[in-house]
């Protein structure tokens, strides 16, 4: 899979390629270190090229160092990130960021997925 995230409102560009296996999963939340300094659960949404949020999801991908891992995927413009329960979505909330994509520890212990997608 060939993953091109262009220069956007929600995030910087970034481009690779990935070895993908399995189905996609839905993302609810993810474990990261939070600008702030703090690492803790933050929701996580997809950002379409119009600006709408739309669901986050996830797959597994080869990872050259650590052999597997998740994939965490948005729109378009990538996926939008908040700590967790932070209120409604938004490009101009200062207490949000982006990024063109997540790759995360295989055992996904960071992810609490949704329901499977199909």
């Amino acid at each position: 899979m060939y993953l091109m995230v262009e220069d956007n409102p929600n995030c910087r560009s970034d481009e690779r390629m990935f070895a993908e296996s399995g189905d996609d999963r839905l993302v609810l939340r993810v474990m990261l270190d939070m600008p702030s300094g703090q690492t803790g659960w933050c929701d996580v949404a997809g950002v379409e090229n119009d600006g709408a949020f739309t669901v986050a999801h996830a797959r597994q991908v080869e990872d050259s160092a650590a052999g597997s891992a998740w994939l965490v995927l948005g729109g378009d413009w990538g996926v939008r990130l908040r700590a967790a329960n932070g209120g409604a979505w938004s490009l101009n909330d200062p207490t949000q960021w982006g990024v063109p994509f997540l790759v995360l520890d295989h055992a996904g212990a960071g992810i609490q997925f949704g329901e499977t997608r199909r």
